[in-house]
């Protein structure tokens, strides 16, 4: 179960700005009406343009779970509770987009090495998928153990050569770098290598990286979520919190960053032009 947090702050002009504050803010929690799961909707409005979050705050610790919050209205620490953020569904945006990328190639090209930054090996079961497309890739991980026990593995069972190396410097001989968690290293790329990752690196690279994605939610679904609400931490409570696991399935059609944009077509197309032959 989460709540979908909505407030409205008015902001008043004129003659309003006196009598104003005088203005009743007014609260409404509801249900959304699904067997499969449980949705709350709160609905906040700051008539005096000041908004009350310890109220809500407390009106939504009464429910329990977590919180979609995706207003233009800072959250108050007197609200006690922190804006649920769709980690697990933003990891398995940033490894679908990849495998589509690389599955919408006629053929991969050689001169493209792929590069899987996996710090902790909690993505290890991407591998085997990522190895349907190339037969030469780096892994850049501390859990060593792991990844070389699956590479002993792999390479009799397949012939496929995966390196796991502890550096992160490996990246940098890395046309395509797939980064779930978040990348907090330096290192160096090639300038025409590619980056998608689960979020914006917490170290500047000079490549193209992207970390933000489109998508649609299925009507079904989307219908619960509240004009105005982000469709990625509405989706990623879906997904995470109330095991809607289709919603993992989803590819996007956009990768983005502050500046630029790419979809899975044109990333196929620069690929082929960078790294064909």
């Amino acid at each position: 179960m989460f709540t979908v947090l909505n407030v409205e702050c008015w902001e008043p002009k004129g003659s309003l700005r006196i009598w104003g504050r005088f203005l009743h803010n007014s609260m409404k929690y509801y249900y959304a009406d699904n067997k499969n799961f449980k949705i709350g909707y709160l609905d906040y409005v700051a008539r005096n343009g000041r908004v009350n979050w310890k109220k809500i705050g407390k009106r939504i610790s009464k429910e329990g779970g977590k919180v979609v919050y995706s207003g233009k209205e800072e959250v108050d620490p007197s609200a006690d509770f922190v804006p649920f953020v769709p980690v697990e569904l933003r990891q398995r945006l940033c490894t679908n987009m990849a495998l589509e990328v690389l599955d919408i190639m006629e053929s991969v090209p050689k001169e493209l090495r792929v590069g899987l930054y996996d710090p902790t090996g909690d993505f290890a079961s991407f591998v085997p998928f990522l190895l349907k497309y190339t037969d030469n890739m780096v892994v850049v991980t501390k859990n060593m153990k792991m990844y070389s026990a699956m590479a002993e593995e792999i390479i009799s069972e397949t012939g496929a050569m995966l390196r796991p190396v502890r550096c992160i410097s490996a990246l940098g001989s890395c046309g395509f770098i797939i980064a779930p968690a978040v990348i907090k290293e330096r290192f160096f790329p090639m300038p025409k290598a590619v980056v998608l990752t689960s979020v914006c690196p917490k170290v500047s690279l000079p490549c193209s990286v992207y970390y933000k994605y489109s998508f649609r939610l299925p009507k079904e679904l989307d219908s619960l979520r509240p004009q105005g609400t982000d469709a990625e931490s509405f989706g990623g409570a879906l997904y995470s919190l109330c095991n809607v696991y289709s919603i993992g399935s989803l590819v996007p059609f956009v990768c983005a960053n502050h500046a630029d944009s790419q979809t899975t077509l044109s990333l196929k197309k620069y690929f082929e032009e960078k790294f064909g032959t």
